[in-house]
């Protein structure tokens, strides 16, 4: 077999360090494609993007320049001062690869907050956590309390960050290994400028063809731009192309006059942009600017266009001096208005100006996410100080709601509040490590000389400004596109960048023991330099040092502390093979990481498309696809859904902890019993219709509960076996109990119990459920009216007036759909008893807020007050109408004025007095 000649096999790993370069830049904006990555098997395709990378990186890294053989930096030096220099060494290599150190911290992180421990430990280090396990767990379950639990309140949810984060340490490897070298650097940022301009054109696209639906996609969700769902997301995807776009224009700018000799003035004057005018790339560059900044103001993101903006600031104030600022300044509105033209001329709104110049009373933002910050920061302060796990913050501010909207925040739409809350004082310090490091890097690159790494800064002030600010505002950085974007450029700067000066070193020929230390690693070095004669310079009779060979050290030399500090030293000047044996082990424990990611992610993805595939068979079960009544299936159908509901069962057998598997086999059993139940009445003579209505949910447990007006009604009707020893609810149950032990505060497992657990004292244990759900779900108005109703069904007055009380505070508007409830069921709860207590408003000290609360409650009394008024006199509540006067003694609108007249009219005033 014929060799390669070492320039040829050098040729060949250099190219491929070139693709495995394209490739790194590439993956993310490939994986954006894909709904931007929000989807649970995107994770699942990053991860072997990623190892695939690594393998590849680990090929290419021996074409990389060895690090010299270090040599003794000190003469006569103390040991404080060689531990000093060594950690100071370590120091710098650790800032070099600071992203790789500071995701691989984030991913302990997660996995310790996942390891069970004791819950006296729990208690110190999250007490919003241990209480949902001592307190929230045992009331629901009916069990005692466990004794050991992790910190985490989703181990399985965290479980999944840990090795997202792991993902993305191997993506600050994969970078901070390839674009050490200056032409890759420029490969990247044009890499990345690319992935914006084409994520721009997509966009644009989306929202001319299919406005209001995401590229690929055939739903309405959301509001999306291009291939993303969110434009947020896509704003941040977008800050991201636009910063290397900025980096590729310094650089441009600084390499051409570098080479007319300019390189000392910020701005060589109009005749060096005269000659940059006549290159076709600084135009292109300039076109990929002007064409990213029209994306992100079309997307429509507020966030995204003032991290751009800031962004921009904060770079023409670090590269323009201040002669020069006006001309920097001019420019960059001459872009933005170039945009904006643009945008106009093709018909395309500027949605992001027009929102970001809205005026929003009371909420600053517009959309609720300002009001649910304060409940993040009480959630924060309770699980201080190392969080309630990382990914978990969909459950961990359930119980700390007060102020924010109805809708479930899987997200808290800031990053940095969200991992506060996740992680605690621990993220704290990882997210301070990460900042202080970044801004040591950005001032070594802006004090070189090198144009790309001028460029390469710029970018990653442009980024790191414009992410900061956006990410207040969004949660992009837990998408994994958005992620390794980021990562990458971070993993460059951190890599190019080197100390203002190098370290001024002695010369150690003053003391010989250095010379020893020398001697014996030149010598184990494979390296080994020669005389003309073939033998080695300290073989000499002579010292290297010009010291006689017999001359006497001092006795100092002789101690065991220096001979102690002699082997020390030499631990740093390891050959060659100690070095590749290093290589080999680090890729290794990253390789075998992300296996461990890889199958979490595909148990992940698994899952949902399991979920997926049941929901095509409740979908056409309920829509007239296959039958025509609900809750019927054909035998297709229910063949398929056994065959699911088996595979579920293994999939729970091998990852007991993963709660959305418990609770989709939960729905499968659900539709399962539902469909056997309707066959067994309708084989008693039932019609179908009435048997898909006698089998709801929540019309068994009423039915179960407090029995039925007629004989139909009757347990033995539904068929054998009884309802109470159904072996698919009491499956139902134990999986729900099996759901709150791996996730204490899960909502969809309470509701499961509350309306199907058949099964001992079901009243009281409804009641307790019920009561845990008013706090988890306190600020939802169709949550707290479904609570009310299932409180009336077990005769729970005082949780169903609580809860209605709650839902008419926060949605006066549903007022005639309850007293409509309640006139059906003739229940005996007066009209009074259901709007808020007369000093309510007094306990909330926002002044604001306050304010807005006292005008829904004003509103509800006169509108109760209104329908009272049509209904008979005997139904009818006199201390609302007292109330009601109460308020109307100053009227303020004409319909106060003509409902005070109609409230005093001769026969409202015949109504009884209030108790």
């Amino acid at each position: 077999m014929t060799l390669l000649p070492i320039d040829s096999l050098a040729m060949l790993r250099h190219n491929l360090m070139t693709l495995t370069a394209c490739a790194t830049v590439a993956v993310p904006g490939l994986v954006a494609l894909d709904c931007g990555g929000l989807l649970p098997w995107d994770l699942w395709i990053s991860s072997v993007a990623v190892m695939a990378l690594v393998i590849a990186t680990w090929f290419v890294q021996s074409a990389c320049p060895p690090r010299r053989t270090p040599s003794a930096p000190f003469i006569n030096a103390s040991p404080a001062a060689i531990v000093q220099h060594y950690v100071t060494e370590t120091l710098e290599r650790g800032l070099q690869r600071s992203p790789m150190v500071l995701w691989a911290a984030i991913g302990l992180l997660a996995l310790a907050q996942s390891i069970p421990l004791d819950s006296g430990t729990v208690w110190s280090l999250s007490p919003a956590s241990a209480d949902a396990f001592t307190q929230w767990l045992p009331q629901a379950t009916g069990q005692p309390a466990p004794q050991s639990f992790p910190v985490s309140v989703s181990a399985w949810l965290t479980k999944n960050f840990a090795a997202f984060a792991m993902v993305m340490a191997a993506m600050a490897y994969v970078a901070g290994t390839i674009f050490r070298h200056r032409h890759l650097v420029l490969l990247m940022m044009i890499g990345m400028a690319i992935v914006g301009v084409v994520h721009s054109a997509l966009g644009f696209y989306q929202s001319v063809v299919s406005p209001g639906v995401f590229l690929f996609g055939d739903r309405r969700i959301g509001h999306p731009f291009g291939t993303f769902i969110n434009r947020n997301n896509a704003g941040a995807m977008l800050n991201l192309g636009l910063a290397a776009a900025v980096g590729l224009l310094v650089y441009r700018s600084r390499n051409r006059r570098s080479s007319d000799g300019m390189v000392s003035h910020k701005f060589g004057g109009f005749s060096h942009f005269h000659r940059m005018a006549q290159s076709v790339s600084w135009w292109m560059i300039v076109l990929a600017t002007v064409f990213i900044s029209a994306a992100i103001v079309a997307c429509g993101s507020r966030g995204a266009l003032l991290g751009s903006a800031c962004g921009a600031t904060i770079c023409v104030i670090t590269v323009a001096s201040s002669r020069r600022l006006p001309i920097v300044v001019f420019a960059v509105v001459v872009m933005f208005a170039i945009a904006m033209v643009t945008l106009g001329a093709a018909g395309i709104e500027t949605t992001a100006v027009d929102r970001l110049l809205e005026n929003h009373t009371g909420d600053p933002v517009g959309d609720g996410r300002a009001g649910h910050w304060p409940d993040a920061w009480r959630s924060a302060l309770a699980s201080f100080p190392i969080g309630g796990g990382m990914g978990a913050y969909r459950y961990a501010y359930l119980p700390f709601q007060a102020t924010g909207g109805g809708n479930w925040y899987r997200n808290a739409d800031n990053q940095w509040l969200e991992w506060l809350v996740e992680g605690g004082l621990a993220m704290a310090l990882i997210l301070l490590a990460a900042g202080i490091g970044t801004i040591v890097a950005f001032r070594r690159l802006l004090r070189t000389s090198d144009p790309i790494d001028y460029g390469l800064a710029l970018a990653g002030i442009f980024a790191t400004t414009a992410i900061a600010t956006s990410q207040t505002f969004d949660f992009a950085l837990t998408l994994p596109p958005i992620a390794m974007t980021a990562t990458l450029l971070a993993a460059a700067v951190h890599a190019r960048q080197t100390p203002a000066a190098p370290r001024q070193r002695r010369d150690p020929s003053h003391d010989q023991r250095f010379a020893r230390i020398r001697q014996r690693a030149t010598e184990n070095a494979p390296h080994r330099q020669t005389n003309s004669q073939g033998i080695h310079p300290s073989s000499t009779s002579g010292s290297p040092h010009g010291r006689p060979a017999g001359e006497r050290r001092s006795p100092v030399t002789n101690s065991d502390s220096e001979e102690w500090f002699e082997e020390f030293q030499s631990l740093f000047i390891a050959p060659s093979q100690t070095r590749s044996l290093m290589l080999m082990v680090v890729p290794v424990l990253i390789i075998a990481g992300l296996i461990l990611s890889t199958n979490r992610a595909a148990a992940i993805a698994s899952a949902d498309s399991l979920q997926r595939h049941s929901q095509w068979l409740t979908d056409a079960s309920g829509s007239g696809s296959g039958t025509s009544t609900p809750g019927t299936l054909t035998s297709v159908q229910y063949a398929n859904l056994q065959s699911i509901d088996r595979e579920l069962d293994l999939a729970i057998q091998r990852y007991p902890d993963c709660e959305p598997l418990m609770l989709e086999r939960i729905r499968v059993l659900r539709l399962l019993f539902r469909s056997e139940r309707i066959q067994a009445l309708t084989t008693q003579g039932v019609s179908a219709e009435q048997a898909s209505l006698l089998t709801r949910p929540h019309r068994i447990r009423w039915v179960t509960l407090r029995g039925g007006p007629s004989s139909l009604l009757s347990g033995s009707k539904f068929g054998d076996p009884p309802l109470d020893r159904d072996p698919r609810l009491e499956s139902i149950a134990a999986l729900s109990r099996q759901a709150l032990e791996a996730n204490p505060l899960s909502e969809i497992a309470r509701w499961n119990l509350v309306q199907l657990d058949l099964t001992g004292t079901p009243a009281e244990t409804c009641r307790v459920l019920l009561d845990q759900l008013s706090v988890l779900r306190g600020q939802s108005p169709s949550a707290l009216d479904s609570i009310a109703r299932a409180a009336l069904d077990i005769q729970d007055t005082p949780i169903a007036i609580h809860a209605w009380q709650r839902m008419l505070a926060l949605d006066p508007s549903g007022l005639p759909a309850v007293i409509q409830q309640l006139r059906k069921r003739q229940w005996p709860i007066r009209l009074n008893q259901l709007l808020p207590p007369q000093d309510s408003g007094n306990s909330i000290d926002d002044a604001q807020r306050s304010s807005v609360l006292m005008a829904r409650q004003r509103q509800l009394i006169l509108d109760a007050a209104r329908l009272q008024n049509s209904m008979p006199p005997t139904e009818q509540d006199p201390k609302v109408l007292t109330r009601a006067m109460e308020i109307l003694s100053l009227p303020i609108t004409a319909d106060e004025r003509a409902l005070k007249q109609t409230l005093t009219s001769p026969l409202t005033n015949s109504l009884p007095a209030p108790d």
